[in-house]
């Protein structure tokens, strides 16, 4: 796995076929903007559930989390089911 430009010239990313550089260095900004994206969402939460919290008790805020998890979560219970 590539982890930094100079690796780019013996990395070959099974997405890009040619293995150039200009492929991974956008490979590599897109995971990094996806990287970025990770602690804005997790802010963007805290001031959701602020929010919330101002409109519904804290034991709906509770119940409305685990609905939301369980909904995230089941297509992948369902497609990796033995």
């Amino acid at each position: 796995m590539c982890r930094t430009f100079a690796e780019a010239d013996d990395c070959r990313s099974p997405r890009t076929k040619t293995g150039s550089k200009m492929n991974l260095r956008i490979e590599m900004i897109k995971t990094e903007l996806i990287l970025l994206c990770a602690p804005v969402l997790w802010g963007l939460g805290f001031s959701a559930a602020k929010s919330a919290l101002s409109e519904v008790s804290p034991g709906w805020m509770n119940v409305f989390r685990a609905g939301i998890a369980v909904l995230v979560l089941l297509p992948f219970v369902i497609k990796y089911r033995d």
